[in-house]
């Protein structure tokens, strides 16, 4: 039984936007209102509209996104190779592949 090596170079962003079109907006819980919309005033208390998302409770975040989307694929080589896939140099990972 012998292992393979497999050197893989993941998409920059800015590439991963190009072929992924059909990703328009990343829709990310707005983190200086927790989602709610709604802010309390820092002077007075008053809730007041959150300046950062607009009242909306999320905001649009498409680097949060290519790094989930990055990260569930990271865990299905390691699920398809049997190992921790290893990063190498700036991206590039490396996966031991286990053959039977």
């Amino acid at each position: 039984m012998s292992n393979s090596h497999l050197t893989l170079t993941l998409l920059p962003y800015r590439k991963w936007l190009v072929h992924h079109p059909e990703v328009k907006e990343a829709q990310v819980r707005c983190p200086e209102c927790n989602g709610t919309g709604w802010i309390d005033c820092p002077h007075c208390g008053t809730p007041t509209t959150c300046d950062l998302c607009e009242g909306k409770g999320y905001i649009i975040d498409m680097r949060s996104y290519y790094k989930q989307q990055l990260q569930r694929d990271l865990t299905a080589l390691e699920r398809w190779a049997g190992s921790k896939p290893v990063i190498v140099r700036t991206g590039q990972v490396r996966v031991t592949v286990k053959e039977a």
